[in-house]
């Protein structure tokens, strides 16, 4: 029995994800209602859609930077090692503000390598609300609808 799952390829991940038992939180349909997942929290969401657009690349679905979806965390210690061989592309100032203040650096794709966003990751910084509102970003571009269980 082939499955294909609600992002038009086959993946075990969303798979697994929707045949296991719990009580969803977050559940996702397409535009025909149709529900295509179920989800105990944003965080578990987070995970599938960032397995999912890995798998996109790696089978060939659009070739890199054509349109990528990534929530990319880079701590202080990877960032720094790097830091003073960034010849080709210089530091952006958030890279250069991050070094000096010996802080990690959260970098969001919405769609395009082009255009993306960084953040400086600081004490009071709300992970969790960026991903929910990543996830939520990414739905809504796919035609998705998300819904409480």
């Amino acid at each position: 029995m082939k499955i294909v799952c609600c992002f038009g390829f086959q993946a075990k991940a969303w798979i697994n994800i929707t045949k296991r038992r719990f009580k969803a939180m977050i559940e996702i349909f397409n535009s025909k209602d149709e529900k295509l997942g179920a989800f105990k929290n944003y965080r578990q969401l987070f995970w599938s859609i960032n397995k999912i657009e890995r798998l996109k690349l790696l089978k060939g679905k659009y070739q890199y930077g054509q349109s990528n979806w990534c929530f990319l965390y880079r701590p202080y210690e990877k960032l720094s090692m790097v830091y003073h061989h960034m010849i080709s592309k210089p530091p952006t100032p958030i890279e250069k503000q991050a070094h000096e203040k010996q802080l990690a650096i959260i970098d969001i794709y919405q769609g395009s390598y082009d255009s993306y966003t960084q953040i400086l990751v600081t004490p009071e910084l709300d992970i969790d609300r960026l991903r929910k509102n990543w996830c939520r970003a990414y739905c809504k571009a796919q035609g998705y609808i998300v819904g409480r269980g």
